[in-house]
């Protein structure tokens, strides 16, 4: 079943993009990365997402890694019996080419 978009409903905004990246090499074979980007509405009616990345990443052999992070993207204008800020916890295998 595939999703079906009504091209009559479009919603336009101005935004600010704003994001940055920090990086700390722990050692040889650990790094931490901080990330954040936010998209700042121009107008206070329409929504702004900030999303941050706290990430630990750790080789385990030459080419394959594994990444522990925590994620938090927050929202200015939700829908109903939501909340403004949704948080993901992962752990993921990375293979380098």
């Amino acid at each position: 079943m595939g999703l079906i978009l009504d091209a009559s409903e479009t919603n336009e905004a101005f935004v600010v993009r704003l994001a940055g990246t920090y990086l700390y090499q722990i050692s040889e074979t650990a790094k931490f990365t901080q990330t954040l980007s936010s998209d700042i509405a121009v107008n206070q009616d329409d929504n702004s997402k900030t999303n941050t990345e706290s990430a630990l990443t750790a080789k385990i052999l030459n080419k394959l890694a594994v990444k522990a992070s925590y994620t938090i993207q927050y929202n200015s204008v939700i829908a109903n019996n939501s909340e403004h800020t949704d948080t993901q916890t992962t752990i993921t295998l990375v293979y380098s080419f």
